[in-house]
């Protein structure tokens, strides 16, 4: 599946504008005939990405709209979105639209559920502790992992070439009933939190707090406290509630770190750890491969990597044509992992031999230098602009200056205030040179000597940190003309020295070869 083109009347800062998210077709809407018009190219390489697999990234400065296109593609196909447009997809090869625009085509009329059912989204806002989200939704949190890891248990397929981490085992641990009340308290009437907290501390019975617990997060706000102390009132408030036999038998057995196999977990064990309507808010995770390593020791980058990637996988046992719209994936990943993330993303679609669309936004140039320039959409104030620059392999200061619209230059504001101190002070200077008012010319220059006597220890640092070897040198000559108009009469006397002892240096070669 993949998305061709979008056609939006009006969403926050996008009006009336028109994207095309596939290379091998130009589609254009004209507003007053009302007519969609599709044009396959015939210069385009198929396959560029591996077979039917088609990148797309929209870049541009914050505020450019490109979290808003995830946005409008994401309200289209679950047909919530309430302005004009149109989107054209493919689906099983054949052009179709959805749209909710009069327009005159010659295509098919889709059908939003099956957009909807092969469309996934990773939007970094939405990414609370919770692991269990809505269909179509791609979650990141450690609990959504293991939920997703016990679901397709042994899958060889699935890897990471950059660090080959597959785990086979998954430790648990019961949470303490400190944390348990922390994480529960949010569930409350604020009102009444400093009593249920005392009450809570009140008991001693694990299994009373486990109903404590579970009423509270089932009951939320409405919940009566007045019941909270009493074990038997709980036992008829709480939905299913597991036995006390089961409590102590799977809970009391984790207060210590339980390493279970993957592959060996108990339907029971499922039901009770990890799925959506067990216990699992009650239980800490973390998960071992063959190598003993563990997921907590990751770095932050590879998790997000690796848990990205797994949704990918998972989700891919489950449809033959995708769609993937991730917003910002690169966030938290070091520049190393940024640069290996494309081919990451692309060797695991080209292996898995389904029907992909890998849409996303980005701030990272080291992410669309592998995207040619017909996959890449650049945003700017909620229009594509037409950028002259092809982003494949391209120099990361060239895409950074050109691709995202940072044209007041790469170098962080604090550090170009610093420099430009120094610059404008030495314009200031060079231009009271030119003042014709040969007394005045005189009184300024000896107010800027004084000044630059209390600043010249701090340039002089200033010139010396500077890491750009070309910038460092011109600001050094600047430092250097500074000084050679305030300290004139000085610099004179130090240039008639040196040309003495130049001069007395030439009469010496001279009576050396007489």
């Amino acid at each position: 599946m993949e998305l061709v083109y979008l056609w939006v009347e009006d969403y926050k800062n996008i009006q009336k504008q028109e994207f095309n998210f596939s290379p091998r077709f130009t589609c254009k809407y004209d507003e007053d005939t009302q007519e969609l018009t599709v044009d396959k190219n015939k210069d385009i390489l198929e396959n560029f990405f591996g077979e039917n697999i088609n990148i797309t990234a929209i870049v541009g400065e914050n505020g450019s709209g490109k979290s808003s296109i995830i946005d409008i593609i994401q309200e289209c196909v679950e047909n919530n979105l309430y302005t004009e447009y149109i989107l054209v997809y493919i689906d099983n090869n054949k052009l179709k639209y959805i749209s909710k625009s009069a327009i005159v085509s010659d295509l098919p009329q889709g059908i939003y559920k099956e957009l909807a059912q092969n469309t996934f989204v990773y939007n970094k806002c939405n990414h609370i502790s919770y692991p269990f989200r809505a269909y179509g939704l791609i979650e990141t949190d450690k609990k959504a992992i293991v939920n997703i890891l016990v679901t397709m248990c042994d899958n060889p397929k699935f890897k990471i070439s950059t660090f080959m981490y597959l785990p086979v085992e998954i430790e648990i641990k019961l949470k303490d009933s400190e944390t348990l009340i922390e994480e529960t308290i949010i569930f409350f009437n604020p009102l009444n939190r400093e009593k249920v907290k005392q009450i809570f501390s009140s008991i001693s019975d694990p299994y009373h707090q486990y109903l404590f617990i579970t009423y509270g997060r089932q009951q939320t706000t409405s919940c009566n406290i007045d019941i909270l102390n009493n074990m038997e009132k709980l036992k008829a408030a709480v939905q299913e509630p597991i036995s006390e036999n089961n409590y102590y038998t799977y809970f009391i057995v984790s207060e210590d770190e339980e390493i279970f196999k993957i592959t060996k977990l108990t339907e029971k064990q499922k039901k009770i750890y990890i799925k959506k309507r067990g216990c699992f808010h009650f239980f800490d995770f973390d998960m071992i491969d063959e190598e003993n390593r563990r997921f907590n020791h990751l770095s932050h980058g590879e998790q997000m990597i690796f848990a990205q990637l797994l949704n990918i996988y998972y989700y891919s046992n489950f449809n033959n044509n995708l769609i993937f719209l991730f917003d910002e994936p690169e966030i938290a990943l070091h520049p190393n992992w940024q640069k290996r993330y494309m081919n990451e993303v692309i060797v695991l679609l080209d292996s898995l031999k389904k029907h992909y669309h890998f849409i996303f936004t980005t701030h990272s140039p080291l992410l669309i230098s592998d995207l040619p320039k017909e996959n890449v959409i650049f945003l700017k104030d909620g229009k594509q602009e037409d950028v002259d620059i092809n982003p494949f392999g391209a120099n990361i200061h060239t895409l950074l200056s050109h691709g995202f619209f940072m044209k007041d230059g790469l170098m962080g504001e604090f550090a170009k205030n610093k420099i430009n101190i120094i610059i404008n002070f030495y314009k200031k200077i060079e231009e009271n040179e030119k003042h014709e008012n040969e007394l005045e010319k005189v009184q300024k220059k000896l107010e800027y000597k004084k000044e630059y006597e209390d600043k010249k220890k701090y340039f002089k640092y200033i010139q010396s940190i500077i890491g750009e070897d070309y910038l460092k040198q011109v600001i050094k000559n600047h430092i250097i003309e500074i000084e050679k108009i305030l300290y004139e009469d000085k610099y004179i006397d130090s240039e008639i020295e040196k040309t003495k002892q130049k001069l007395k240096r030439l009469e010496a070669i001279k009576d050396a070869k007489n």
